[in-house]
């Protein structure tokens, strides 16, 4: 009896143990390993969040295993057990409230411009979990937005000619739709290969490499010889036979080659010369890693890579940092940045990293900084934090009240003291001060210090950073403070006095931490994040707006200073107020504008059912409302996504195609007139002016690019004829209101008349 029930008992604790194996499919994760397999992966994962003793979840487990084995390289397939003391905080932080739960991540990830850290927004998985309906799900997010279709051989030199220094993965295929697997291949490697396919119907593609049967895939490197892949068509395989062609370092692209390495945690960006003189005309350090492209496939490349990738981690997020290829008929140009183009020739898998300085116009600074010390992260930290601007002041007891000063940094509404309740606290909400005081025995501010300062600057909350000595006794005293470093956060409160006066009270809380970037600039997010759900703010839009990311367009003015003249692409997001979704596009446009700041965009949005003249011109109509457009003035060409839904991936997919070359663009023969349409307009010879441009399309639009099973586009002429009808409609409601005008006045002057005549009558 005694053995029987023992062996029961461990059959128990054996059961409740975990559900999967190291052998199954999925992968395990925890809270140290989440990030590198999810965050930073660049397909769709789903987790499951689950508890062993949960009967629901032992009963999903067999389901979950075989989704797991079914798309094995495609999508990762996750699980964390949340009965494990360990990823306790993971799941909270998840929103995990009951077992199973389901999440999915998209591709898309963001960047929290204040820790330097990426992160991604959980989706709930819809429905009840079953292996079809995840396979389903999960396979439903996969995107063609990085695959090429080629239809002729123009398309096809077209293709070869985008990032010629990239190698060029071709699929000929019988297939009429991109397989599965192709979309994510794609989606995971396309910062460093270029994705097309080819249908057997194209003939002349097909015959011009010999191709003689479906499917086929094709490498095309850089220098013009080919290879083809002759292994078995898995995913798992082909991945790892394609990475080998891909011109991103391999620091790049460790989470995908399953190296769980510390320096996998950090993703370095990797940007162009176009890119980088485009980040001349912003105020932000970045501290770029300058590489020959020819070079880059060696391992001595990737070695140098990986020290730097390691140095950057051990640097911590104190300024965002980027690698550079350089195609080497172009280095010449990094001279102007302070970088050795000689050096980069003779020794192109050398690094040079250069230092862009604080401040707008960075090219009349000409203070670029080249780092000549050792590729270790303490020791870059100082040299980018020595160069960093002293935003932190000194205080001392004298100058306590001015540092404290609440309005400092604040736009001061004006305030209806007289108001109810409700209305006087969403006053006050908009004077919450936050100041952030550092007690030190140093003569001047830590370089982390000075770094935490400048990536705050624009987060709202007339945020201050000031340093006290630690000879200022008084002040510690006053603070709490007992030895130092210590940092101190203080709140400003705004209220209402006793005799009705504005007024504030005073609370602070003392950083409990070490004094390391990454820990501060953690703790001061979460309290900042924290403030901006208790007072009703979206998170990030303050930032946005204060550090002008996004720009409403209201006149000819403003759409020349915001779009026009701004270079690379203008992102114009056209908006009707009225519709549903108006808000949540604009929540969605912020991240966007955020999270892509280092970027050759623009953003900024106009009230397209307001300025129908501007909607007319990219070939829409109100209908089409809400849209995006990514217009390039300086080529005048531009895409269109009408009909927004407000999901962030859709428009990131969108940037990202825009960006690639695999969005066609349409020719635009003259730039819009941001002017407001009106009934009186319509009916006075408004046609001309809303009538849409001559547009010059290219071969075939943005569904077929995107594979997508959306609504076929309207024609041209539809398009005019649904116009024709909105102009004839306020036309004749403008001749109606003038009608009733015209018939009350007359009348009005018979009422006149009549009562004239009766006046004469009784005289």
């Amino acid at each position: 009896m005694r053995i029987t029930l023992l062996f029961l008992i461990l059959t128990i604790c054996k059961s409740y143990g975990s559900l999967y194996a190291k052998h199954d499919a999925v992968t395990q994760l925890t809270t140290s390993t989440f990030d590198d397999a999810i965050i930073n992966f660049e397909g769709i994962s789903v987790v499951e969040f689950y508890a062993p003793w949960c009967g629901h979840c032992q009963r999903l487990s067999p389901a979950y295993k075989t989704v797991a084995q079914k798309l094995k390289g495609i999508v990762t397939v996750a699980a964390v057990n949340c009965d494990d003391a360990q990823n306790t905080k993971l799941c909270t932080k998840q929103g995990v409230q009951g077992y199973p739960t389901l999440k999915l991540f998209s591709a898309e990830k963001m960047k929290n411009p204040y820790t330097g850290e990426f992160y991604k927004e959980a989706i709930d998985f819809p429905g009840s979990p079953t292996a079809k309906s995840i396979m389903e799900v999960c396979t439903s997010m996969l995107s063609s937005a990085y695959i090429t279709r080629v239809r002729s051989i123009h398309d096809f030199e077209e293709f070869k000619a985008v990032r010629p220094e990239v190698a060029k993965v071709v699929l000929f295929t019988s297939k009429k739709e991109t397989p599965t697997m192709y979309k994510s291949l794609s989606m995971q490697l396309h910062r460093g290969l270029d994705f097309a396919e080819v249908h057997e119907s194209v003939e002349d593609v097909v015959l011009l490499h010999a191709v003689e049967q479906f499917p086929f895939l094709l490498v095309i490197k850089s220098d013009g010889n080919r290879e083809a892949y002759k292994d078995e068509l898995k995913a798992p395989q082909l991945r790892e036979f394609l990475i080998g062609f891909s011109s991103v370092p391999p620091a790049s692209w460790q989470q995908i080659t399953g190296d769980d390495s510390k320096s996998a945690s950090i993703q370095l960006k990797n940007l162009t010369l176009e890119d980088v003189e485009l980040l001349d005309g912003k105020e932000d350090m970045v501290l770029l890693g300058f590489y020959s492209l020819a070079g880059s496939e060696s391992s001595t490349c990737s070695n140098n890579v990986l020290a730097f990738d390691k140095a950057v981690l051990e640097m911590q997020a104190v300024v965002d940092t980027a690698l550079v290829g350089v195609p080497p008929e172009k280095v010449n140009m990094v001279s102007r940045y302070g970088a050795s183009p000689s050096s980069l020739a003779s020794e192109p898998c050398s690094l040079q990293l250069v230092l862009m300085p604080f401040g707008e116009e960075k090219g009349d600074l000409d203070e670029y900084l080249l780092y000549k010390g050792p590729m270790e992260g303490k020791a870059l930290q100082k040299w980018v934090t020595d160069a960093m601007p002293a935003l932190p002041g000194e205080v001392t007891s004298e100058s306590l009240q001015s540092f404290l000063d609440p309005t400092v940094g604040l736009a001061r509404p004006s305030l209806d003291l007289e108001g109810d309740k409700a209305t006087l606290e969403g006053q006050f909400d908009a004077l919450i001060a936050v100041k952030i005081l550092l007690f030190t025995n140093k003569e001047e501010a830590p370089g982390v210090f000075k770094a935490l300062a400048v990536n705050f600057r624009h987060r709202g909350y007339g945020l201050n950073f000031g340093w006290a000595h630690s000879s200022q006794k008084e002040l510690m005293k006053k603070h709490q403070v007992s030895k130092v470093p210590a940092l101190v956060l203080i709140m400003l409160r705004p209220d209402q006095t006793e005799d009705g006066r504005l007024g504030y009270s005073v609370g602070s809380n003392q950083y409990p931490g070490p004094l390391k970037y990454t820990d501060m600039a953690k703790w001061l997010s979460s309290i900042l994040d924290d403030l901006d759900e208790s007072t009703g703010k979206v998170r990030g839009v303050d930032a946005a707006v204060s550090q002008g990311l996004i720009h409403e367009v209201i006149d000819d003015d403003s759409f020349e200073e915001h779009c026009e003249s701004k270079g690379g692409i203008c992102v114009l997001t056209l908006l009707d107020p009225s519709h549903t979704k108006t808000s949540q596009i604009l929540k969605a446009l912020t991240g966007l504008a955020i999270q892509r700041k280092e970027q050759p965009l623009s953003f900024c949005w106009v009230d397209g059912a307001r300025f129908r003249p501007v909607t007319a011109a990219f070939g829409m109509i109100a209908s089409d409302l809400p849209a995006l457009v990514a217009l390039s003035s300086k080529r005048m060409r531009f895409a269109t996504l009408p009909k927004l839904s407000g999901d962030k991936e859709q428009l990131s997919i969108f940037i990202d195609g825009v960006l690639s070359g695999s969005i066609r663009t349409t020719v635009i023969q003259e730039l819009p007139k941001v002017a407001e349409s009106s009934a009186a307009d319509a009916a006075s010879g408004a046609e001309e002016i809303l009538e849409p441009e001559e547009l010059i399309e290219e071969e075939f639009d943005l569904s077929d690019i995107l594979s997508e099973e959306v609504e076929a586009a309207t024609s041209k002429e539809a398009k005019l004829k649904e116009i024709e009808e909105e102009l004839k409609a306020e036309e004749e409601a403008a001749k109606a209101a003038a009608a009733q005008k015209a018939g009350s006045k007359k009348k009005s002057k018979k009422s006149k008349k009549s009562k004239s005549k009766g006046s004469k009558t009784e005289l």
